[in-house]
């Protein structure tokens, strides 16, 4: 199997989630066609959103970067800032980067080498794509590099000694946004430099998780601290090492399983045996819960810097 297969949003977060839950030794099974009974785990833009399940269906939709679904009786979501404003929400971690490539280890105490790993067009902060940016990186006596999905070497961290992953430097939180970068980065033990964002901020336990910067200033000062503090990039990648095993996929299968018999089977025992009204009353709070979600991601949008 291609390693790479993974890394669009449905075959990570359907069919892998899938594929490791059943070599788990779980009852599940994959369908083309949606089921006409049973639990449901599918990715909230595969169905359409006002998808209302019927009595014998119980909606587990996984949110992901899209808008959750409107009647599903649960949604996952990429991060816990999610569930305070979410009803019925749950987060779960994503999977680990399959076909990732570690830092090589022999590099030792190299600091030569930046680099931005993903979708560059939409989730890198302009200033960090400017030839201007390039010369101040020089400057250090770094090499700057973006590895995008165009990139050969878009899962290699093996030449790496920094990644740099700010999405907006005038805009923080990213409500939808997961932690992703900064598992990659634990995992290929590789220092993180990380903007402002709810999920990685999330799973900050100390200084040595990653550092955050909001600025272009605020960025070089941390680049520079790092080349000049060899002790301080040892320190951060044996953290990561360390953090990275809250997140193996035998923790993420035991996650999934635990959520699905503790929390979607008890519901779906209760929903199966709701009344015909308390249905309208659960279908007519999820549209006027939308209607406020609208109303609020506009203001939002309108009066501050938050994403």
């Amino acid at each position: 199997r291609s390693t790479e297969y993974f890394l669009s949003t449905e075959l990570n977060w359907v069919y892998q989630t899938f594929d490791l839950l059943q070599a788990a030794g779980k009852p599940v099974k994959l369908s083309d066609a949606l089921p006409d009974k049973g639990i449901i785990i599918t990715l909230s833009g595969l169905i359409d959103i006002k998808f209302l399940p019927n009595p014998d269906q119980f909606y587990m939709a996984i949110s992901a970067d899209s808008c959750p679904a409107v009647y599903a009786q649960m949604r996952i979501v990429q991060n816990r800032m999610q569930t305070k404003h979410l009803s019925d929400s749950f987060f779960l971690p994503h999977w680990p980067q399959l076909g990732l490539i570690p830092r090589n280890p022999s590099r030792r105490n190299l600091f030569e080498t930046a680099a931005f790993f993903g979708d560059n067009k939409h989730n890198l902060a302009k200033e960090f794509q400017t030839d201007e940016w390039r010369k101040k990186m020089a400057n250090l006596g770094l090499q700057w590099c973006i590895r995008n999905e165009y990139s050969p070497q878009r899962l290699d961290y093996s030449d790496i000694d920094v990644v740099i992953a700010v999405r907006d430097l005038n805009k923080k939180g990213f409500i939808r946004k997961p932690a992703s970068k900064l598992y990659n980065c634990w995992i290929a033990a590789v220092p993180a430099v990380l903007g402002s964002e709810y999920a990685f901020q999330e799973e900050r336990q100390s200084k040595l998780d990653y550092i955050e910067v909001s600025s272009v200033p605020e960025t070089l000062k941390a680049l520079s601290r790092l080349k000049n503090s060899p002790e301080l990039r040892l320190r951060m990648t044996s953290n990561g090492l360390i953090r990275s095993s809250e997140i193996q996929k035998e923790e993420i299968i035991k996650k999934w399983w635990d959520l699905i018999v503790k929390e979607a089977m008890p519901k779906f025992e209760k929903w199966k045996n709701m009344t015909e009204n308390n249905r309208k009353n659960y279908i007519l709070k999820r549209k006027i819960d939308q209607k406020i979600r609208n109303v609020r991601h506009r203001l939002f949008k309108v009066l501050c810097k938050e994403h």
